[in-house]
């Protein structure tokens, strides 16, 4: 790819912030909101429907299972027609889901809209990418993707607290018939005023090319070690902070509805610091010698530790636990970089797209299969007894910590090398 179509990297202006950045940094944002949502309004949702917890972690994970099985069409789709025109259609369906949500009175209508809602924002975060590689310098990618994270926890913000302000001036249809409005919305900023360049017009690689190179990456034994942890860290941790830490909250310590808004606020606070600190703090650390896998699997370790403690039954400052648990987990998001400096930089949207496809393939297993375990020590009186949780946590410590140690063979050598590095007189 030339200089010249990189006009950016020569000259920075705040045409391509405001024309490039905000309107894909919205649509991001939506689908943090999207992703969110169920956590705040699961008690309608189970009112209005008689839902018990299977139902309820299928009809929410049906979003995460669209969204990982999206990734990788997704990523030939943007190779080849670029991210403004995929964006913008997409978040079509994105509006289209919405509104059916809103219109829905059964279980099936319901999981098909928020299926469609799971493929209309399933190119979020890599046509974001993409675009910014291709109107900023590569000076600012990291800061840029690093306030897009940060703007997805704000997404995740915006559906507790706020949300659960909105439900007492509507309900939850309402609420789905206004992010529809605001899906169209999204649709049309990207396509109007997100530039045209000719970068986007389509690639020269052919389909058996692109697919040649995506082979290479799944086929690949280190993608895989560094992929396990990113998906048993951050997807389950996408499926409880999407649905499960809610009825948590009200089933183990009691809270009711504005309560837990109160609670999961916080934690989306915690997401998103998370997202602005850890590419930073990683960055300072693999400058005086500690590398960057290192940073990775000890961060990742610590949040398995906070849920492994959440399971154990500790209920001592619970909420310091999960916001501890939340903010190491977005950690797993160094999985990006540790793996772009393992290919080239042709094959970084199928890395990228392959690493976000298992992680919410994680994250839709997690979702979906937590529901039947706490239907199996549900409540005569209603809810689910806290055993219930404590064997979901458990099941998700036990395979992050299998990951943790599949990725020993990276992590000890470069832990050595940076003992020994401090350990020298020139260090």
């Amino acid at each position: 790819m030339s200089v010249g179509l990189h006009p950016a990297r020569e000259t920075s202006t705040a045409t391509p912030l405001l024309r490039v950045f905000v309107p894909f940094a919205l649509g991001y944002f939506l689908s943090y909101l999207f992703r969110n949502i169920n956590a705040t309004i699961f008690r309608e949702l189970v009112a209005d429907l008689g839902l018990q917890a299977s139902a309820l972690g299928l009809l929410t994970s049906a979003y995460l299972f669209v969204f990982a099985a999206a990734q990788l069409p997704v990523g030939l789709l943007l190779d080849r027609f670029g991210p403004r025109r995929v964006n913008a259609a997409m978040f079509l369906l994105a509006a289209l889901g919405s509104s059916g949500f809103a219109m829905g009175h059964s279980v099936t209508e319901l999981m098909i809209a928020r299926a469609l809602i799971g493929l209309g924002v399933a190119a979020g975060l890599m046509s974001a990418m993409q675009s910014f590689t291709l109107w900023f310098p590569l000076s600012r990618l990291a800061t840029l993707n690093g306030c897009l994270m940060a703007l997805g926890g704000i997404g995740a913000m915006t559906a507790t607290a706020p949300v659960e302000a909105a439900l007492r001036f509507t309900d939850w249809r309402g609420v789905f018939i206004g992010l529809a409005l605001v899906c169209l919305a999204v649709a049309a900023l990207v396509w109007v005023f997100v530039p045209r360049r000719a970068a986007e017009t389509g690639s020269q690689v052919s389909v058996r090319q692109l697919l040649q190179g995506l082979w290479s990456v799944l086929r690949d034994r280190e993608f895989w070690r560094i992929s396990a942890v990113a998906l048993t860290t951050l997807g389950p941790a996408i499926a409880l902070q999407g649905l499960w830490i809610g009825p948590w909250l009200r089933d183990v310590l009691g809270l009711d509805r504005a309560q837990s808004a109160e609670v999961m606020f916080a934690l989306t606070v915690a997401l998103t610091v998370g997202f602005l600190l850890w590419g930073k703090l990683a960055d300072s650390l693999a400058a005086r010698g500690v590398s960057m896998v290192v940073t990775y699997a000890v961060a990742c370790g610590v949040s398995a530790i906070a849920l492994a403690l959440l399971a154990a039954g500790v209920r001592q400052g619970a909420t310091a636990l999960w916001a501890l648990y939340i903010f190491t987990i977005t950690s797993a998001t160094l999985g990006y970089p540790l793996l772009a400096q393992r290919f080239p930089t042709t094959l970084t949207g199928r890395v990228n797209s392959s690493l976000n496809m298992s992680t919410f393939v994680a994250a839709f297993v997690a979702q979906s299969a937590i529901g039947p375990v706490l239907d199996r020590y549900a409540l005569p009186a209603g809810g689910y007894s806290a055993s219930g949780y404590s064997v979901a946590f458990a099941c998700i410590v036990v395979c992050q910590v299998c990951a943790l140690v599949a990725l020993l063979p990276a992590v000890v050598p470069a832990l050595a090398s940076a003992l020994r590095r401090q350990r020298s007189p020139g260090a």
